[in-house]
């Protein structure tokens, strides 16, 4: 396994019972776990994949690292674009954490909240940061204009190579930092993190481009609160991908996603509505303005 002190946090929640238990009796059980992504991490990165389980106070956190690595041009067959996690061993606590999950999934539901009364009190906000131990706040040190440009002048210019390395072992502050200044690698890089705090302040960066949008939209973890905010943004959302990024996304409010579902094209609308994955009131909707916009054209 790889020594390096900061590994790579990757957020896992389950949609349904179903496709927790499979997930837990086909793969995790097993020592493994394939995540979908079209910007996979190299073999070898070192990783904490935290689930998020129902009725389980805090996130269940499995180390491990990449196994393998399959991209867009060379997919895993029957699995698409992604990462094949090895975990480390995993603990006696963390089998039973799922076992229990299962339980509460198939009989309180997936939003089943923990027992209040066990436990440190948690607010389902661990994965904003890349340590679940780090009180720092990333505004709360200040560093001066001439550091702060030396620094992303220095950052910019990293080969990929050492990019990686450079960027996991800043802080907190540094990283708000990058993400409002740094360049599409920086960018990229601090996208896969997943920090929530972070990634607003990437979307604050003048030189975020329309596809670097869609690429984080394609991200099935994506905080609400990061599709709302690039919702708001008019230049964005004028791209036909990024809006209908939005309305598929599973953590896209219901009110909004109907909002930029209006605007879309024939195209689109034709392709929910023919989609097998789409929400009932999305497809329905979708549907209506389809027959709509035939009649009156």
């Amino acid at each position: 396994m790889s020594s390096d002190s900061s590994p790579l946090v990757l957020v896992v929640r389950f949609d349904d019972a179903d496709e927790l238990e499979s997930a837990f009796q086909g793969q995790i059980k097993n020592g493994g776990y394939f995540i979908s992504s079209d910007d996979p991490a190299p073999r070898t990165t070192a990783v904490e994949v935290r689930f998020h389980l129902p009725g389980i106070k805090r996130p269940v956190a499995a180390p491990g690292e990449v196994a393998f690595q399959a991209t867009v041009e060379a997919p895993m067959p029957g699995m698409g674009p992604g990462m094949a996690i090895q975990f480390d061993k995993l603990s006696d606590d963390i089998i039973r954490s799922f076992e229990a999950a299962i339980t509460v999934a198939r009989t309180e539901g997936m939003d089943a909240a923990a027992d209040p009364g066990s436990g440190e009190e948690w607010d389902g906000d661990l994965e904003e940061s890349d340590d679940p131990d780090e009180e720092e706040d990333p505004q709360e040190e200040e560093e001066s204009e001439e550091s702060i440009n030396k620094m992303m002048i220095g950052l910019n210019q990293q080969t990929s190579e050492n990019l990686y390395q450079v960027v996991r072992q800043m802080k907190p502050h540094q990283k708000v930092v990058a993400a409002k200044r740094g360049n599409r690698n920086v960018r990229n890089l601090l996208i896969k993190e997943g920090n929530k705090k972070v990634l607003n302040f990437i979307l604050q960066n003048p030189q975020l481009s329309v596809p670097e949008v869609a690429q984080m939209l394609k991200a099935p973890n994506l905080p609400q609160d990061i599709i709302q905010n690039i919702a708001k943004n008019a230049n964005w959302c004028q791209s036909e991908d990024v809006r209908l990024l939005i309305v598929t996304h599973p953590k896209t409010p219901l009110p909004l996603a109907l909002k930029q579902l209006i605007a879309l094209n024939q195209q689109s609308l034709a392709k929910l509505a023919k989609s097998q994955n789409t929400k009932a009131q999305i497809k329905s909707n979708a549907l209506k303005l389809l027959e709509q916009r035939r009649k009156g054209s």
